[in-house]
């Protein structure tokens, strides 16, 4: 928090209640945030909808010039690797999905489909290798790069104080090593926490078929219950205060009011569900019409459609009280 003024912040260690800067380091004073109303501060879990879509019309313009870079690097990286693999396999891609999709195409029981088959070959050159290298990363960037500019961005907006691209991609890539780097401890967490809880299955029904009545809904709600918390941490550990283990953030902010934030998030989630059903049947002629289309298309739905998400975790975010980085609030110049 260097060069910030002195005044109340967000506590970096309790994301409930606030804590005075007096310019140079926090003290002692604390002050407890002012906790929305036991409904939330909407009476239905639906109003993220409209008020999710009201964040995003007031900076879609922004959010457009924000990730076009982002898009030209997901394409970029897609086109690298069609032709990485158009080169690896002979014929090429073109004549193998021409050729499979025509009418009646059946190798099992046409002799020359079925030596088409057998006479398509793959050598891995390093022209190959290499493009599925440079591909790969580019893929791999811009999909991790896309919902988190995004998401800094709309929580300055929300937050009343919109910093501008340039800002938006700075604040981005300083704060991206910390979010990759706990995102990854915590699929690694995820990871040995699922081969416990598969050991623990294996052994149940090696006891007992039976058992699985018992573990399969134990498991199931245990996920449900989670799925809140984790939501809520994933959001504050893109914009929250670098101080605050997101974590214990979250269950701070969401233990009391568990109910009404998974509404919302149900919400949420069925909304983007029509939509990318919608997106799906829209695309379907793109991709019959040009594979070329297809790509481009298919990064424009799925970018379109992670706003949607983004700019909707924003604002389930606000309503639980989520503290916000006060650099993300233009509150500093670091």
């Amino acid at each position: 928090m260097t060069d910030v003024p002195a005044g109340w912040y967000d506590d970096p260690e309790h994301a409930g209640q606030h804590r005075y800067w007096d310019g140079d380091q926090w003290t002692e004073h604390r002050a407890p945030k002012e906790p929305p109303p036991a409904g939330g501060r909407s009476g239905s879990a639906w109003q993220v909808v409209p008020d999710t879509f009201s964040l995003l019309g007031r900076c879609w313009r922004e959010l457009v010039v924000l990730v076009v870079p982002v898009a030209l690097l997901l394409v970029a990286g897609i086109v690298i690797l069609y032709l990485a693999f158009d080169a690896a396999l002979s014929p090429g891609i073109g004549e193998i999905l021409g050729r499979i999709t025509e009418p009646g195409f059946d190798p099992d029981g046409n002799r020359a489909d079925n030596r088409f088959v057998n006479s398509i070959e793959f050598e891995a050159g390093t022209g190959s290798i290499i493009g599925w290298g440079v591909g790969g990363v580019a893929v791999l960037a811009g999909t991790i790069l896309t919902p988190v500019l995004m998401f800094v961005h709309l929580a300055s907006v929300n937050a009343g104080v919109p910093i501008p691209v340039a800002e938006t991609y700075r604040q981005t890539m300083r704060r991206l090593p910390r979010i990759v780097g706990i995102y990854l401890l915590w699929t690694l967490g995820m990871l040995l926490l699922l081969a416990g809880l598969g050991l623990v299955v294996v052994l149940a029904v090696w006891v007992s078929a039976f058992s699985l009545l018992i573990i399969a809904p134990a498991l199931i709600a245990a996920i449900i219950a989670f799925y809140p918390f984790g939501y809520i941490a994933f959001a504050m550990l893109i914009v929250g205060p670098r101080e605050t283990p997101p974590l214990r953030g979250a269950i701070d902010l969401v233990r009391d009011r568990w109910a009404p934030v998974a509404g919302r998030i149900l919400a949420l989630t069925l909304v983007v569900f029509a939509i990318s059903m919608g997106i799906n049947i829209v695309s379907a002629p793109l991709g019959a019409a040009s594979g070329w289309a297809a790509v481009f298309g298919g990064v424009l739905f799925q970018i379109a459609q992670s706003s949607i998400s983004t700019a909707g975790a924003v604002v389930i975010y606000d309503w639980t009280g989520g503290p916000v980085d006060p650099v993300l609030r233009g509150d500093s110049g670091g």
